[in-house]
């Protein structure tokens, strides 16, 4: 966000939450780490070629092959994760707030985005989480940055985006009472 907006009301973004998801992401792959390395310790002890069927061709068997190559994947694929995560919300800014013209959201792949409180058509309380609905959830995806837009559009399916104490810390009740009062003036 390149200006200074004044928010009349705001929700910060649940810092703790993500520290947390980070730490057992890091402790994930360090066990994951630690199965390759005990693997390759019994490689030679538990392993050996066999000819497989199904692949046509010989291939090792074992249960350190089992692990090292699982292991393998789930490095990977949670170190490409990590940083998805990370950019999935702008940690300086708000997680939702309000001005006086427009809603803020800044969670859920949804990054800075101000919708005019006439795009919203109503907010509805679904035990504790709400599902706000716009009129036209297009204005929101074009927003977007171009890696993140095809995952908000499928958030924003039938126009309703789901909002959880989750992502925010903060009376939620009371920011949404507030949301409702203002788009009924809109």
């Amino acid at each position: 966000m390149s200006e200074n907006y004044q928010f009349t009301e705001q929700l910060a973004g649940n810092s703790k939450r993500l520290k947390l998801a980070f730490l057992s992401l890091t402790i994930f792959v360090v066990l994951c780490i630690g199965g390759i390395i005990l693997s390759k310790i019994f490689w030679d002890d538990y392993t050996h070629v066999a000819y497989s069927l199904k692949y046509q061709t010989n291939v090792v068997v074992g249960w350190p092959a089992f692990v090292s190559g699982w292991a393998w994947w789930f490095v990977v694929g949670t170190l490409l994760m990590m940083p998805f995560i990370y950019f999935m919300q702008d940690w300086k800014n708000p997680s939702l707030a309000m001005t006086s013209r427009e809603l803020f959201i800044n969670q859920q792949l949804i990054r800075n985005s101000f919708i005019p409180f006439s795009n919203i058509k109503g907010v509805t309380k679904e035990g504790d989480s709400y599902t706000i609905t716009f009129v036209d959830s297009k204005q929101v995806v074009d927003q977007q940055v171009f890696l993140f837009k095809p995952f908000v559009k499928h958030n924003l399916e039938n126009n309703n985006f789901f909002i959880t104490s989750m992502y925010s810390v903060g009376d939620i009740d009371g920011f949404m009472k507030s949301l409702e009062t203002k788009i009924g003036k809109s």
